[in-house]
């Protein structure tokens, strides 16, 4: 049995609160994206690039013959809201590993 196993035994043999689980399991989830940051440094950058963190959505204008000024093109809820999901769960992944907003941005500078 792995110590970690054992680890998980007790705990189930001695639970706590519920508070106190998730807390200590939020605190094993945040151990784990801090060590895989410090192992693979370029994972952090690849979230940011997997979920467009950083990109913006160039604005698309409808032309015709008749309208010199053009008419902004409708935006698609449903990409907006994925989109906007796939860089949240970036940031909470960036989060848990313990990466602040200053290192998020020198990353991001590097990168490009």
């Amino acid at each position: 049995m792995k110590i970690l196993d054992r680890i998980s035994l007790l705990a189930s043999i001695f639970p706590g609160t519920d508070r106190q689980r998730a807390e200590r399991a939020a605190a094993d989830m945040a151990d784990r994206w801090a060590d895989a940051f410090a192992r693979e440094p370029e994972m952090a950058g690849d979230l940011i690039r997997l979920s467009g963190l950083f990109t913006v959505e160039p604005d698309y204008y409808h032309h015709d013959d008749h309208d010199e000024t053009g008419a902004p093109l409708p935006r698609d809820p449903i990409r907006a809201a994925e989109r906007r999901g796939a860089q949240e769960f970036a940031l909470r992944l960036l989060a848990a590993g313990h990466m602040t907003p200053d290192e998020i941005n020198d990353l991001m500078e590097t990168s490009t």
